[in-house]
């Protein structure tokens, strides 16, 4: 699998146009959903509304959340 650093990707998460449901429903961990893109990575890449899209879309806060 080819990944590239969190900073080389656009400031606002575009993988977020799957909808949120469809990754409800595959009942992902929070590693696996940051891994598909649903988190934010240094400096702040990758928000949704200016938060990290696993507590706004997901509800999940955890040592890995950022607060901007």
């Amino acid at each position: 699998m080819f990944m590239a650093k969190g900073f080389y990707r656009q400031a606002e998460n575009q993988y977020l146009m799957v909808p949120p449901e469809r990754c409800k429903e595959l009942q992902l961990s929070p590693a696996e959903l940051r891994v598909l893109g649903y988190g934010i990575s240094g400096p702040a890449c990758g928000f949704v509304k200016y938060k990290d899209p696993m507590e706004s879309i997901f509800g999940i806060i955890d040592e890995e959340t950022v607060r901007l």
